[in-house]
């Protein structure tokens, strides 16, 4: 069985990857306890929070998932900026 902090960093890294579910990453906290996780923290759709669940669900070493994130319209979505210092180029994601 994973650790609590490897299972904790893939689940964070599950939910970044996941192109609408990083859009929300600031407002979304995980903890991790022998298999168990907990999602809390806000999401603007029940389509999110769902869907929040459904990726960590698929990770091994995930037994149970505590769903505690909460939907809230009109979340601020976080808005990235990557600059391409090989190219001279900026772009704004998000």
């Amino acid at each position: 069985m994973e650790n609590n902090q490897d299972l904790l960093k893939q689940v964070q890294q599950a939910l970044q990857n996941d192109e609408k579910i990083a859009s929300y990453i600031n407002n979304i906290q995980v903890r991790v306890n022998n298999g168990i996780v907990t999602l809390a923290g806000a999401v603007d759709s029940s389509l999110l929070k769902t869907r929040a669940e459904k990726i960590v669900s698929a990770l091994n070493g995930v037994t149970r998932i505590i769903q505690n994130l909460q939907v809230q319209t009109g979340l601020q979505k976080r808005v990235g900026v990557r600059i391409d210092w090989n190219v001279g180029s900026m772009a704004i994601s998000q």
